[in-house]
């Protein structure tokens, strides 16, 4: 039985944060239970960090940490990336997102709704603690720590984050988006609504 899940959008660190927790001991694997394909685990793991654990988040029955990163930089990434382009190339990961977000064919309106959607995924957890990955410290590594019930010392944790380069799984050359560039109406306003909520700049 998992004690927590690590939650957000696809692109917003839950590969680092995995490596992160692992190095102060916190045991969590990335996308190992939360997956198309489960791995057959050798050992016992605390949590599991993963987007796709997203649609089950009302439901899991322990403590649900919901990780944000700027929505600028996740649709840039995910532009990059070419999930919005054709899912169908993605494979197992793709396939999965549609069966739970709505592809219209727009690659850029669809970045900018499932941001929104995913994200909104994530806070109907009942046990629900929420950070921004651009916030990470030594001392907000302790706290989450605190919440999942493993103490943090900080020495450990700075260590961890000396050890894991922030963009350990970034892909290539992520394009830089500015408010400006994304098209008005409805999926903007609802982006930059909850962009504010989360504490990020929405100009």
């Amino acid at each position: 039985m998992l004690r927590f899940i690590v939650v957000g959008t696809g692109r917003c660190g839950t590969a680092y944060i995995a490596q992160v927790l692992n190095h102060v001991g916190i045991f969590c694997g990335h996308e190992w239970v939360f997956t198309p394909s489960p791995a057959e685990l050798p050992f016992e793991i605390l949590g599991d960090s993963s987007a796709q654990a997203a649609p089950i988040a009302a439901s899991f029955p322990g403590l649900v940490l919901h990780q944000t990163r700027h929505p600028l930089k996740v649709i840039g990434s995910f532009l990059r990336f070419g999930l919005f382009d054709d899912y169908r190339r993605c494979g197992e990961g793709g396939e999965f997102i549609a069966r739970h977000f709505q592809f219209t064919g727009d690659p850029l309106a669809d970045a900018m709704r499932y941001y929104v959607e995913w994200n909104l995924l994530c806070e109907r957890a009942h046990h629900y603690r929420r950070y921004r990955v651009e916030d990470m410290n030594s001392s907000l590594l302790c706290q989450i720590g605190d919440w999942i019930g493993v103490p943090v010392v900080e020495e450990s944790a700075e260590q961890a984050l000396a050890r894991v380069p922030s963009n350990c799984n970034t892909r290539g050359d992520v394009p830089t988006l500015s408010w400006s560039e994304l098209p008005a109406g409805t999926c903007r306003d609802r982006l930059s609504e909850l962009a504010l909520r989360y504490g990020y700049d929405a100009a």
